[in-house]
């Protein structure tokens, strides 16, 4: 198995890490039945900051973030919670994720050193209209090849570039459970690392689900 697939078969039995991402933010009123010693890191960090509706909001619903101010100190915030609240200020980083496309026509307004790494990168990306499609659209880029150089493209970016020409990587994630009836056609040799995975775990119904 790979890592994702250990992980997602020793949590079976646990209803809320299975949720999708999109129904994270009614976690928290539904506390966990299995004790945090049989809980992945993922689950521990749910389980952590159950009270905290900023965090256990969709990431979705992360643009309304920046209008409400966490309630808790920062020492009690998760990495992750940490890093919202850093960049409240901040429309662009606190977009959501299906919004992502829309930030290359609005340049950050703070100095990159106040950047978080997220940022930096949407920051550098920003004239490259394929890396900054959101992730539901990403099935398209086999078809807009990039207009720039390899050297100036992100590391995202260049691994799209890469894997133009397979259908099955270019699929967007939700549509991820449909990999298991395409096979590949391409020799693994020239998969890139997230291609071998799927590839490897073609056969298993969990990992392979939505």
């Amino acid at each position: 198995m790979g890592n994702h697939h250990r992980l997602v078969c020793r949590d079976q039995g646990c209803a809320i890490i299975t949720a999708s991402c999109a129904e994270i933010k009614d976690v928290q009123s539904s506390p966990p039945r299995v004790p945090r010693s049989r809980m992945c890191n993922h689950h521990r960090l749910v389980s952590r900051d159950q009270g905290c509706a900023i965090i256990t909001a969709s990431c979705a619903e992360i643009k309304d973030v920046q209008s409400s101010p966490p309630r808790e100190s920062r020492s009690r915030m998760c990495n992750h919670h940490r890093l919202v609240s850093r960049d409240q200020g901040c429309a662009i980083i606190t977009a959501s994720c299906a919004e992502i496309k829309y930030v290359q026509s609005s340049p950050p307004r703070g100095p990159r050193s106040r950047m978080c790494n997220h940022h930096r990168l949407v920051c550098r990306d920003q004239g490259c209209a394929i890396i900054t499609a959101s992730c539901a659209e990403i099935k398209d880029v086999q078809s807009s090849p990039p207009r720039e150089p390899r050297s100036s493209m992100g590391n995202h970016h260049r691994l799209v570039c890469r894997d133009q020409g397979y259908a099955i990587i270019t699929a967007s994630c939700a549509e991820i459970k449909y990999v298991q009836s395409s096979p590949p056609r391409v020799p693994r040799s020239r998969m890139c690392n997230h291609y071998r995975l799927v590839c490897r775990d073609q056969v298993c119904a969990i990992i392979t689900a939505s």
